[in-house]
Formats: structure tokens, C-alpha cells, sequence
């Protein structure tokens, strides 16, 4: 999708931009945001998809599933809140948006934290089989 920016005028300078491309570039912009937002959610919610498959113990399905409810919890408002805050429909000019501050930096700072909170869950969990699985080793090796 983003070559087709190409297409549209950018990367060109503003001058030799028509006003039809830089709506169009408007309007690829703002389907680019909707996807972004979309797909960093649906892929941290895959990863603990897996974790659900992997750690089977009922704590850890309880902390993956409040992982996921707090990815949910802030992915599907953010991903509103983009669709909403601005809609290009104009077919000759860009349209105006408001800043787009707010939304990327609680997006980073959200997105941050859950990557954060998988990485923390993960972790003991993958030193605690490694260490069960040296053992294990240890002990087969010497008898």
C-alpha cells in the first residue's frame, strides 16, 4: 500500500504536487494509520495466542488472559479514535486532521508497555524450562 504514495505525488516537491494527489496521499495516509493500529493489536494478541498453547498451567492462562485484555482494552479505542479524529472525504483537497500527537504517543507508550509485560511473562518461563531441561541432561549424562 505504501508504494502506491508513489503514485500520488510523494516524494515529490510540494510544487509539482497536483491537488488531486495530495488528496489522494491523504487518503492512503489515513488507511495506512487504521492498518497500523490494527495490526500491531491483532499481532501481540497472536503472540499470546501462542502462549495460551504453549504454557498450559492455569496461572499462566490467567496472566495471558489479562495480557489480552489489556491489549484489547487499548487497541480498539486507539483504532477508533484514528478512524474518527480525521476522515479525508474531500475529492480535490487534503483534509484537515487534527495534530496526531496525542494518539501516537499513548500508542507508543501502550504499545511499549504490553511488549514490555509479554517479554516480563515469558522470560522466567523460558529459564525455568531450560534449567529443567540442563538438568535433565545433566542427569542422563551421568548415569
Amino acid at each position: 500500500m505504501n508504494c502506491k504514495y508513489i503514485d500520488y505525488g510523494s516524494g515529490r516537491h510540494q510544487v509539482f504536487q497536483t491537488p488531486y494527489g495530495a488528496a489522494m496521499t491523504t487518503r492512503l495516509s489515513y488507511a495506512s494509520r487504521i492498518l497500523y493500529q490494527i495490526v500491531l493489536g491483532t499481532t501481540k494478541i497472536s503472540v499470546c495466542l501462542l502462549y495460551i498453547r504453549v504454557f498450559t498451567d492455569r496461572k499462566s492462562i490467567l496472566i495471558i488472559h489479562a495480557l489480552m485484555g489489556f491489549i484489547t482494552i487499548f487497541s480498539v479505542p486507539l483504532t477508533l479514535y484514528v478512524i474518527i479524529h480525521c476522515v479525508p472525504v474531500h475529492d480535490v483537497e487534503p483534509a484537515t486532521c487534527h495534530s496526531n500527537s496525542p494518539d501516537l504517543f499513548v500508542s507508543a507508550a501502550c504499545n511499549i508497555l504490553a511488549d514490555v509485560l509479554l517479554i516480563i511473562f515469558v522470560v522466567p518461563q523460558i529459564c525455568e524450562f531450560s534449567s529443567s531441561l540442563f538438568n535433565n541432561k545433566t542427569l542422563s549424562n551421568v548415569s
